[in-house]
């Protein structure tokens, strides 16, 4: 008996008939354990209809499975969205800088106001105790006939 020949498919072949790369049908074939039906010019491995049909198979049904994800973001869309959110951080950054700013200068000047308070409050207490000494001493220099007072003196002189 005879044996009918099948076709056989390069990888090159396989992977343009998916759609997808050749890495990507290498990775697959060496996943399943596919081993190549022979060997052809410049021994380059061809696989069977089997092999095809079930890669095929694969891509398409995963081709379904995907096409229920969301769509995938190119390099170009991830890095414009990175820079816009950097953009976003830096005005952010400068408003806080410019509130900081507002800050800094509030508290300068309540700075000021607690030292202008303090010395007030410092002369006010050097008053004081002037004030203080100076009574003191008017008490001391009265006659001792001030310091009784004058029904006083009228009984006991």
């Amino acid at each position: 008996m005879a044996q009918t020949q099948t076709k056989t498919y390069s990888i090159t072949e396989m992977a343009r008939i998916c759609g997808v790369s050749v890495s990507s049908m290498r990775t697959q074939l060496i996943k399943r354990g596919f081993k190549p039906a022979e060997t052809g010019e410049n021994n380059s491995k061809l696989y069977s209809d089997k092999a095809l049909k079930t890669m095929r198979d694969y891509y398409r049904s995963k081709l379904k499975n995907s096409s229920n994800r969301q769509p995938q973001t190119t390099r170009s869309e991830l890095i414009e969205s990175k820079n816009a959110q950097i953009e976003q951080l830096q005005k952010e950054v400068e408003l806080l800088k410019s509130q900081l700013d507002v800050k800094d200068e509030q508290i300068k000047s309540m700075t000021e106001v607690a030292k202008a308070n303090a010395q007030l409050t410092a002369q006010a207490h050097t008053l004081d105790a002037s004030h203080r000494l100076e009574d003191s001493t008017t008490k001391d220099t009265k006659s001792p006939q001030d310091a009784h007072g004058r029904f006083w003196h009228w009984f006991h002189d």
